[in-house]
Formats: C-alpha cells, sequence, structure tokens
C-alpha cells in the first residue's frame, strides 16, 4: 500500500487507541486529548472537548486544525518520550491495521554528473559549512595573470541542489551552461600551465606562497586539468545521448 492508501484506510480509532491517545466517546463521536496541543496553541490539551478524531486523523476546534493519521502518532509518540520519523509512523499504522507498505518511487530524472566533477568547476554541496582556506590558481584578470584568492566554503553561492533544480527544469540550457564552464575553466588552467611551463617561478611570482611545494602544486594543476577534460568528454557523450547540439554562452 502506498502512504495516501494507508492514511484513506487506517482505522484511526485502532492506531489512536495504540499509541495511547486518551479518548471518550461521547454522543457517538470520539473525543481525544488532543496531541498537538503544544505545537499549535502553546500549551498541552487538559480536557476533553476541544478535539475530535475525523476523517482520516483528528480536528481540533481550538486552533482549527486537522491533523492526518500519520502525524496523530508523530506527535503523540513525541509526548510518549521518543518522536517517530514519517516511516516509523507509518510503519506502526501498518502493524496496527495489518498493512504492507510500499514507500513510492521517486520518478524524477538522474542528474547524469557526480559531485566530484561538479566541483570541478566550482560547485558545492549546498551543506558546506566548513571554513577552508583555499588558494586559486586560474588566472582571474584580463592579463591573465595568477592571483592567490582567499575563499570560505560556506560563501559559496553556486550549490549542486539549485544546479539540479535548473537541471530538472531545462536539462539543455543546464547542460549548456555546465559545458561552458568546463571550457572556461580548461581554458585558464592551460593558460597556468604554459605560464609556469615559460617561467619556472611563475607561480611565486603571482602570489604563490613561499613555503610551498611548487612543483607539488604544478602536478596538482596539470592533474586537475586531467579531470576537467574527462569531465568535458562526460559532458560532450551526455548532450549527444540526449540529441542537444553545442554550447551556448550563458
Amino acid at each position: 500500500m502506498t502512504k495516501k492508501e494507508i492514511i484513506e484506510q487506517a482505522d484511526v480509532g485502532a492506531v489512536a487507541a495504540a499509541i495511547g491517545v486518551p479518548t471518550k466517546i461521547r454522543g457517538g463521536k470520539t473525543q481525544i486529548i488532543c496531541p498537538g496541543h503544544q505545537k499549535h496553541t502553546g500549551h498541552p490539551d487538559g480536557n476533553f472537548g476541544s478535539c475530535m478524531l475525523y476523517g482520516h486523523g483528528y480536528y481540533c476546534f481550538t486552533s482549527q486544525t486537522y491533523t492526518d493519521v500519520i502525524t496523530m502518532v508523530q506527535e503523540q509518540s513525541e509526548l510518549n518520550g521518543q518522536k517517530m520519523s514519517t516511516t516509523e509512523a507509518i510503519n506502526f499504522i501498518c502493524q496496527v491495521n495489518g498493512f504492507s507498505y510500499t514507500p513510492e518511487k521517486k520518478t524524477g530524472p538522474t542528474f547524469p554528473f557526480t559531485a566530484e566533477e561538479l566541483k570541478l568547476i566550482g560547485y558545492k554541496k549546498a551543506d558546506v559549512k566548513k571554513e577552508e582556506t583555499k588558494y586559486s590558481f586560474l588566472p582571474e584578470d584580463v592579463n591573465g595573470k595568477m592571483m592567490r584568492t582567499i575563499q570560505y566554503e560556506q560563501n559559496i553561492k553556486t550549490n549542486t541542489t539549485s544546479l539540479y533544480q535548473y537541471f530538472l527544469s531545462d536539462p539543455e540550457q543546464c547542460l549548456n551552461m555546465i559545458e561552458n564552464r568546463i571550457k572556461n575553466e580548461i581554458s585558464k588552467t592551460q593558460k597556468v600551465i604554459k605560464k609556469v611551463e615559460e617561467n619556472p617561478i611563475f607561480l611565486i611570482e603571482n602570489g604563490f606562497p613561499k613555503d610551498a611545494d611548487a612543483v607539488s602544486f604544478y602536478e596538482t594543476i596539470k592533474m586537475h586539468l586531467i579531470k576537467l577534460q574527462e569531465f568535458d568528454k562526460h559532458i560532450f557523450f551526455e548532450k549527444r545521448k540526449r540529441g542537444t547540439g553545442h554550447a551556448i554562452n550563458c
């Protein structure tokens, strides 16, 4: 059964009794002590009469709030001292009613790129909060001069969550944008490599820390270029698979 079917077919009275919701029958209606009263009104429900089982959950007249059976189980379990997750609440309801829960499968398109690939062009996970000092080895100004910059991951605006949303809304434009960013990064990295090969002390002259291992850093730049080129191939085949055209400037 799906989540929706469980809500619609569950015996709410049996679930309320099983989870420990206080109940009282009056006039053919099942009144309860509202398990969500604290959340909705700021104080616990102390008397019968303001809330009753209704439909596929309960209705609180004080807060004028309808709550489904799954949320009711979560609220009461929290009052009992251990709040259940949505999945735990669904499984509890199934156990009471003899149901079998079948989680719905996500049907959205699969994002074709890995987090490691996206990091190559500046995309970070949305939930990154750790501050980390970084040195940029890519020339940023019009003259191609390498600049050392300090960035903090928590301040980077681009993130994989917003990129995925863009991909869902317009896959072709999203792929074009990513491809352009890759090619720009490749071009910048190639310029740095050429500068270093022409002038071995280029890194130090342009702000690279004197106490750092310039040779190791140069090897890192070359490896970065290789990874970017592999990413470029990936997006090329991804676009060809989807039948999209060449990249456009975004």
